[in-house]
Order: C-alpha cells, then structure tokens, then sequence
C-alpha cells in the first residue's frame, strides 16, 4: 500500500496534535486535585527512573519512536531500556499475508539475538548492545528499505559477540523468553495493541500505553514537548485513549 506523503503536512499534523495534548496536559492538574482520583503519585521528570521500549524491529512506527526516545534520554539523561516483542509470535494463530509473515519471521530471529543478548550479557552491556543492534537492523530494513535484502548475519558481524550470540537467531527456544517479555507488556496495555508499547517507571510502579504513533522523528524543538505531554497524560487516572485516522505513512528518513 502505497501513501502519500507530505513533510510540511506531516509537521502541521504533529504540530496539531502537540497542541490537543497541551491542552489535555493544562487541564490535569486541575483535574486531579478536584476529584481526588489521581494515580495517587504525582509523576513527574525527577521521579522518572527508566523508559522501557517494546519493540520489533519489522514495525516502522516503532522504529520512529524509538528514534524519538533516544533523544529524550539523551536530553533528559533518563534510562531507556528496549526489550523484545514479536508481532511474528503474537500473530501466529491469525490469517497473514505472506509479505507480513516472511518480514515478521526475520524480525523474530533479529529478536532471538536480542533476548541472547539479555540473557548473556550484564544489563548495562546488553542494553546498549541491543540498542545498536537495533539501530542498525532498523537503518538496513527501513531506511535502507532493503526489507528483503536485509541481513542479519552481515549486521551481527558488526560487533564483537559471543560465538551462542551469533547462533541464536535459529533458536527457537528463546521464543518463550520473547513471549514472557510480551505478557509483561501486555500485562500493562491490554492485548488488543501491537508495538510501540512505552513502560515509564516511577517511584518503582509503571505506567505503560500503546504508542505514540509518529509519522516521523519529531523535530529537536518538539521532542521534549512530546514527552512532556506523554508524562502528564500518564499519570491522569481516567485518561484511556487518544485516536485518529493515519494521513500519512511512516517517513523513517
């Protein structure tokens, strides 16, 4: 399927919706002091301790979130963390197309390196293992546009892993280690989403939700904004969910 895109329609479009949340986000302090039915903690960038990102590797929205979220952890010096999640495995009992399960079948073996990485690795090391890898997977499938061609074996010479890393991308034991870092996700957002699923931790309890969904990385002059909008959402105890039809594809340049 082919979409149409549009930069400047694209930065009018996030722009808009920046602006909604601002006003959601003014209105929450108000709120929650009236009603008394907050979350009970009140959130906020100091209490932030880590940002878990659920990801595969096939989804481009998530790419472009993930983009997004490094440069928040870079400005806010808060922890990001991704860990796996297969739309391959969660799709599995589900009529696909054959495009759909060829892609998600590759990105599934990209995240049996990831859940190897994890488990062999210290959480510092892996992390930031994971992180490159998946930078470079994402550069080669989607900004490449080499969905077909990418490969995996070529990406993971890159780097200077252990001999059972490198094997364990036809491990299909480590599917139920990526299914469990699924429930944990879903435990948070309910099972009716896919990727990108965001975890924020604070104060040692999570919020998690399903998106954002971004037609492309957010300028330098909105990141912050996004997120702070996000933070303040989050913490509302009636806020659910915020939807609207897609006018654009994903732009991942």
């Amino acid at each position: 399927m082919q979409f149409a895109r549009s930069p400047d329609s694209g930065r009018a479009d996030l722009a808009i919706a920046l602006g909604f949340l601002c006003l959601i986000a003014s209105m929450i302090g108000r709120t929650s002091s009236l009603s008394g039915k907050g979350t009970g903690k009140i959130m906020t960038q100091s209490t932030i301790t880590k940002v878990t990102l659920y990801f595969d590797p096939f989804c481009p929205w998530t790419f472009i979130a993930s983009r997004w979220l490094r440069t928040v952890a870079s400005k806010t010096d808060i922890p990001l963390e991704f860990k796996p999640f297969s739309m391959a495995i969660k799709n599995r009992s589900k009529v696909v197309t054959e495009q759909f399960r060829s892609e998600t079948e590759l990105s599934l073996a990209a995240l049996r390196v990831v859940a190897k990485i994890r488990a062999v690795y210290d959480d510092f090391e892996a992390n930031s293992l994971v992180s490159e890898f998946y930078l470079r997977f994402g550069e080669q499938f989607h900004i490449a546009e080499a969905r077909d061609g990418t490969d995996l074996g070529a990406i993971l010479e890159e780097f200077s892993l252990k001999e059972e890393i490198l094997l364990a991308r036809d491990d299909l034991a480590l599917d139920e280690v990526i299914q469990e870092s699924m429930t944990e996700a879903l435990a948070l957002v309910g099972d009716d989403v896919g990727v990108p699923i965001i975890a924020i931790t604070s104060d040692g309890s999570q919020q998690g939700f399903f998106g954002p969904i971004l037609c492309r990385v957010p300028e330098d002059s909105e990141v912050l904004e996004l997120w702070s909008h996000l933070v303040g959402l989050s913490q509302l105890g009636c806020f659910f969910e915020l939807k609207r039809k897609k006018f654009f594809g994903p732009s991942v340049a």
